[in-house]
């Protein structure tokens, strides 16, 4: 079965992709603000924390300066204040005899003291929003950008994902088909919108290595050759990976020198700059150039996760993980409860006194006993007859156990409904040995998970504890 997954995975990889201009957002880490972004530090996976500053309401206009200011340039930061509108007739006069002074400067002479001393005072008040306002703009946009594929992830996962990449190639050629534009190294991160600040954090996957991409859209007719990279991949790809370590400019600067053969060497930047081949059609240079990327899930990865489970299921002695003997197989209790056990059976899910925070009825405790018989149950119902009540109370107990829990849906919304209804002290528990923005008990759904079918947008009841 498993290699009947590969083929269709194998057949289904689109058009390759060889020019980071084609995905969706590209943010370029140089274009931060100064200071914003954090590099590698052990034991902290956040690479940005973003805070969100809402723009701020300008001064408002004194009611004697109301027509003599123009509100839309009075609402719009600017390096200087608007000035005032001439709209008398002698002011008119007076600029048409005086060439080369500054109308707005005319207009606040010939105004009343009253408007001179009003416009005054809120022009001052006018420069310090505006500087203000100026100063928080590249934040602000950063925010948004990151805010906007934030939301991408969320509400389409199984399609989109967001990985940091570092190494940006650049092949020139004559025909712009031809040309390379994209970084050869990635890694996952996951962005965390923190409901009560709105603030946006991009953390690195925990303990997750890297992954050298070079293979997915160069070949020979490029001149490239693996024959040397051995030693490269596996310093990506082998151990716990930051694309913003030396190590990582290191690997890539390795990479730069063996990628085309021992006689070629291509030019290595690793500043975060990332020029473009339209300047220079015929470059060829890498550049460490680090960018968050929010592109389509790559066919070529998930053909990868099938390869590595079809080694695994070949070694001898091997043997299948229940979730998947069970898609071939209807197994009988007694042989779900022993798959797998070396003395016979797998213990109860929970303890012989599970905490369960919320009320239940006979049949919600049904459930739950026949968990402690059983590695799986499948619940059905029409809405309203307290699924989601269920599979709450069955997460609190395990994590009150000491299990971890991994809850999985088709739609994100059915994840929503059961976080907000787990006990308030629970919605946003994080895994303190992985305290990474994006663990916390959060909408984010889980292609190709086993479980029950999911009926009325619940989510699927039995979650696997280990």
């Amino acid at each position: 079965m498993i290699d009947c997954l590969q083929e269709l995975v194998r057949g289904a990889i689109s058009k390759t992709i060889r020019n980071c201009a084609k995905y969706p957002e590209t943010l370029w880490l140089a274009d931060a603000p100064d200071g914003i972004v954090r590099r590698a530090v052990d034991a902290d996976p956040r690479i940005l924390v973003v805070k969100h500053r809402p723009p701020k309401e300008a001064p408002r206009l004194p009611t004697i300066l109301l027509g003599r200011v123009s509100a839309e340039a009075a609402a719009t930061a600017g390096p200087q204040p608007p000035g005032l509108i001439d709209d008398a007739p002698r002011v008119r006069q007076v600029i048409d005899d005086q060439a080369g002074v500054e109308e707005s400067q005319l207009a606040l002479d010939s105004g009343s003291s009253e408007e001179r001393k009003a416009y005054e005072s809120w022009a001052g008040k006018w420069v310090r929003w505006s500087q203000e306002e100026l100063a928080a703009e590249p934040q602000r946009r950063l925010h948004q950008q990151l805010y906007r594929m934030a939301k991408k992830i969320e509400q389409d996962s199984d399609t989109f994902e967001v990985v940091l990449a570092v190494g940006l190639l650049q092949l020139g050629a004559e025909r712009p088909s031809a040309r390379v534009r994209r970084h050869i190294v990635t890694a996952p991160v996951t962005l965390t919108i923190e409901p009560a600040s709105i603030n946006v954090t991009v953390s690195l996957v925990p303990e997750h290595p890297g992954r050298l991409e070079d293979t997915d859209f160069l070949s020979e007719s490029d001149g490239y050759t693996s024959e040397l990279l051995g030693v490269v991949r596996s310093a990506v790809e082998d151990v716990p990976f930051h694309p913003l370590s030396d190590r990582a400019a290191q690997a890539v600067r390795s990479w730069a020198q063996r990628a085309f053969g021992v006689d070629s060497v291509l030019p290595f930047d690793p500043t975060g700059q990332h020029p473009d081949l339209t300047a220079e059609p015929q470059v060829r240079s890498l550049h460490l150039a680090p960018a968050l990327i929010l592109r389509e899930h790559s066919q070529r990865s998930v053909l990868g996760f099938y390869e590595s489970i079809a080694r695994a299921l070949k070694r001898p002695g091997a043997q299948a993980p229940l979730g998947l003997a069970q898609l071939l197989y209807d197994l009988e209790p007694e042989h779900r409860t022993a798959w797998g056990s070396r003395h016979g059976s797998v213990p109860p899910a929970l303890g012989p006194d599970p905490l369960f925070p919320m009320i239940t009825n006979a049949a919600q405790r049904d459930v739950l006993d026949r968990l402690q018989r059983d590695t799986s149950v499948v619940v059905q119902g029409p809405p309203g007859t307290g699924k989601t009540h269920t599979i709450s109370n069955l997460i609190a107990a395990l994590l009150a156990d000491g299990k971890r829990v991994l809850v999985t849906s088709a739609k994100s919304q059915a994840l929503k409904v059961l976080r907000d209804q787990l006990p308030s002290a629970l919605q946003h528990v994080r895994d303190p040995k992985r305290s990474v923005a994006g663990r916390e008990l959060r909408p984010e759904p889980v292609a190709g998970s086993l479980g029950a079918p999911e009926r009325d947008n619940e989510p699927r009841p039995a979650p696997t504890a280990h």
